[in-house]
């Protein structure tokens, strides 16, 4: 059963009253207010358009769209996650930074668009409160139980985390139809106690994979089940999707996605920007601050060196 977010507003008699007479008494004020600026097209359109608004209102009620003018006619409104309850709710952000500034942006667009339509005649100015703004949003998550996922720390958000958590992930390469170095990964995560996972798109090939894998003197079976708790050295091929596969090292976890393993797309050409930034030599020309741009993860701060252990190695990582 899937039942969508109703699409009519069906308010009673008296709140229809009560709208009708609050967006008669700010019409009146605004169609005085342009006529004193002397833009008597602005007034008369504001006036056809309320009018018209509110013969439909009376004849049709429900069916008649009114979201843009729901402040007139509802004092309190709810949001989207009103409707889930605060303890058995569970939101996860992705790149909360990110979002802020997309909220802003979609807020700032929004506004200036309404700003241009009261202007010109084409709403009043108490329909511009008709969204949350992306501060109000950020005030509600507050308060829900919420989980934060950035790749870099994340700065100038809102939110306070009550605790944080680091991951050291990494993708898994790409095969591009090479079985053979498929195999070498997957003898050297057994070898190293690693739980492996991978995922087919469907059930026949995912069948026909763990038999190719066993030829090669693996232990490779083929699951439905996926609540299943893999081993240490198995390695379990199971029907589903995934769009790129990845490698938790501290938990000892690899996920091989269909597409890791057998590629098909062509990649696109990027075209050469005319300045292509300064390539560095050695680590030693960066110093902690400096902005920099990794081919493969984009823009970031160079924060120094930092020495973290792998599987019994203690390697140089840059932070």
């Amino acid at each position: 059963l899937v039942i969508y977010p109703a699409a009519e507003i069906i308010p009673d008699a008296n709140r229809i009253q009560e709208g009708l007479q609050k967006l008669e008494e700010e019409k009146k004020q605004y169609v005085k207010k342009l006529r004193e600026q002397f833009k008597t097209e602005e007034s008369a359109r504001i006036q056809n358009i309320i009018e018209e608004f509110k013969e439909n209102l009376v004849e049709f009620q429900g069916s008649v769209a009114m979201e843009s003018y729901i402040g007139y006619f509802f004092d309190q409104t709810v949001s989207f996650f009103d409707y889930f309850d605060n303890e058995d709710t569970l939101f996860f952000l992705d790149e909360p930074g990110r979002l802020v500034e997309k909220g802003e942006a979609v807020e700032t667009e929004f506004r200036e668009s309404m700003i241009g339509r009261i202007e010109k005649g084409y709403i009043l100015p108490g329909q511009m409160d008709v969204i949350f703004g992306y501060k109000q949003i950020l005030s509600l998550l507050s308060r829900k139980n919420s989980i934060l996922m950035s790749t870099m720390e994340a700065k100038n958000v809102p939110i306070t985390p009550k605790r944080k958590y680091d991951f050291t992930v990494q993708s898994v390469p790409s095969y591009n139809n090479n079985f053979e170095v498929l195999v070498k990964d997957l003898e050297r995560w057994k070898r190293n106690k690693y739980r492996v996972i991978l995922l087919s798109g469907s059930r026949t090939r995912a069948m026909r994979l763990s038999e190719d894998l066993r030829d090669f003197d693996l232990n490779a079976f083929y699951s439905e089940d996926m609540d299943r708790e893999l081993q240490s050295s198995e390695i379990m091929v199971a029907y589903g999707s995934l769009r790129r596969g990845f490698e938790y090292p501290l938990i000892k976890l690899v996920i091989i996605s269909e597409s890791d393993i057998f590629t098909n797309e062509k990649k696109k050409k990027r075209k050469k920007s005319a300045y292509e930034g300064k390539k560095i030599q050695s680590f030693t020309e960066l110093t902690p601050g400096d902005y920099v741009v990794h081919e493969n993860h984009g823009l970031g701060i160079y924060r120094g060196i930092e020495k973290i252990e792998v599987e019994g190695v203690t390697k140089d990582y840059i932070k």
